[in-house]
């Protein structure tokens, strides 16, 4: 059902121009090279993360977990053909902003003055691996522009930041956004487009 969601979304977006003739190879070979990864074009899929302290480019300091780009190809695969040409615009964006890498942030870095220093680095020193379930691409925009990302889904993450005096979150990996991204707003399942 995944793959022909995705072909259909490629011809849509193939069909409507949006998709250049040199990027149709390109579009082509990610799938191909997702699929022979062992991957898939599903987007239910469970990651694991290890906790770590992260800092974006505006040196905002956060725990999260870093997501590696072969885990979540098959998101951008879905991006391309949904923004077309301004694809590169909205992951230019997050590539500055977060190192050129993915996260799933745990504790942001508001939430990271309340909590006791030492909760936090019993939490870094842990490493034990977070399970995160993968539920799809997400959309949120507002006033201020649009935001791409993965929902996630973590009930063990979630445990943790209860025993840190935190409120459950909106588990996502930002994918891109233009021209800022957006805070404060629900990232969950409600938000899914594919």
């Amino acid at each position: 059902m995944k793959k022909e969601w995705a072909a259909l979304c490629f011809a849509v977006s193939l069909a409507s121009g949006q998709i250049q003739s040199a990027t149709i190879a390109e579009q082509l070979i990610d799938m191909s090279d997702e699929q022979s990864q062992g991957g898939s074009l599903t987007t239910n899929k469970t990651i694991q993360v290890i906790a770590e302290p992260l800092s974006d480019a505006s040196a905002l300091q956060y725990v999260g977990g870093e997501v590696a780009k072969t885990k979540i190809n098959n998101y951008l695969v879905q991006l391309k053909a949904l923004l077309g040409n301004e694809f590169a615009v909205f992951r230019q964006k997050q590539v500055e902003r977060d190192h050129g890498k993915f996260h799933i942030t745990l504790v942001n870095p508001f939430e990271l003055k309340e909590v006791k220093p030492s909760l936090i680095q019993k939490l870094l020193n842990d490493k034990t691996p977070l399970s995160f379930q993968l539920k799809g691409l997400g959309r949120v925009k507002n006033e201020n522009g649009k935001a791409y990302f993965i929902v996630a889904e973590s009930r063990q993450a979630q445990s943790i930041r209860a025993k840190l005096g935190l409120k459950p979150k909106d588990f996502h990996i930002t994918l891109g956004f233009s021209p800022k991204d957006i805070h404060g707003v629900r990232k969950d399942k409600t938000t899914l487009i594919y």
